[in-house]
């Protein structure tokens, strides 16, 4: 029994610090191969035209980096990413490249995904990844491997 409780106490004392409780809003993703775990992820949505709802998904660092996902009309389900889709991703590097945004909407051969896999109207959970392309100086950024839970979801006020 006394061996038990001590693999207990070792098991919860070697958490990682990333980790977060099963309720508290969390988004991840790796960009370029660096894993990005931003502090507050946000979500909104715009409700102004019934036909048109768009959900705002995304994350800022005090340094500009930014996530953004786009959802038109969201509802549990997959949404592809490419410069044909209404739904899109953008990628701001902040700092690092002022002035430079990276978009799945900016040239024909991006691509990518945005899985709900829990949506309503007030919590959002889901999978992301994208390659997106800057326009600017021709490069492209891959974010892969993204995820966000529990985010709750505001309305849009103007």
């Amino acid at each position: 029994m006394k061996r038990i409780f001590l693999i207990c106490i070792i098991c919860v004392s070697c958490r990682s610090s990333q980790e977060v409780s099963p309720t508290q809003a969390f988004l991840s993703a790796e960009i370029d191969g660096k894993l990005w775990i931003p502090s507050n992820p946000v979500a909104y949505i715009d409700k102004r035209n019934p036909t048109r709802q768009v959900l705002v998904i995304g994350a800022r660092e005090g340094n500009g980096e930014e996530i953004q996902l786009f959802i038109f009309q969201p509802k549990k389900e997959d949404y592809f990413l490419d410069s044909f889709s209404a739904s899109y991703a953008r990628y701001i590097p902040g700092q690092s490249q002022p002035n430079a945004v990276y978009s799945t909407l900016s040239s024909g051969t991006t691509e990518g995904l945005i899985r709900i896999t829990y949506y309503d109207e007030k919590y959002v959970s889901g999978t992301f990844y994208f390659i997106a392309y800057n326009p600017l100086d021709a490069t492209w950024v891959h974010v892969l491997e993204g995820t966000f839970k529990n985010i709750s979801v505001a309305n849009f006020v103007p």
